[in-house]
């Protein structure tokens, strides 16, 4: 049998019969480290202009 086709029918039978190989167990994730972010005005924050993960620093501003 040739080899191109040898591979091709391992592969076709892999894409068809995927193995689940998850692995379960217990425990808690733990933060490393806990930053707390606090606005210097009082009341209400009507909305906030940054992405989800977004590193800022004090002072940066982002203009629409």
């Amino acid at each position: 049998m040739d080899r191109n086709l040898q591979f091709t029918l391992i592969f076709i039978l892999f894409w068809f019969f995927r193995m689940d190989i998850t692995a379960k167990g217990q425990g808690r994730v733990i933060c490393a480290s806990w930053v707390d972010v606090k606005p210097e005005i009082d009341g209400m924050i009507k909305s906030m202009a940054v992405n989800e993960g977004e590193k800022i620093k004090k002072g940066n501003s982002k203009k629409n």
